[in-house]
């Protein structure tokens, strides 16, 4: 499973973990951030599959895809990751 932190490397962009868990606890609706924290294991749990999240969330496994997918959108947004991004050039 691909690790949270490198999407954002794949596009070019350094994050500070501690702000980075800041914003997913203070900005992110509650629903897609327990999603994406299930997903990528952002506390330190094991990472789950879309199969095991749906389990423990109660919902299909379609629903819980569309979640984490929506989390990470809302992660991207410029007004989000200012601050805990790094632009880094090749």
């Amino acid at each position: 499973m691909t690790n949270l932190f490198d999407i954002f490397s794949d596009v070019g962009w350094q994050v500070d973990r501690d702000k980075f868990w800041l914003i997913v606890e203070t900005e992110l609706p509650k629903t897609p951030a327990q999603f994406l924290t299930d997903r990528y294991s952002l506390d330190g749990s094991v990472a789950a599959t879309y199969k095991e999240i749906a389990e423990m969330r109660g919902v299909s496994l379609e629903r819980a895809r569309q979640n984490v997918s929506k989390a990470t959108r809302l992660l991207y947004h410029p007004a989000r990751t200012r601050n805990v991004r790094i632009k880094v050039t090749p």
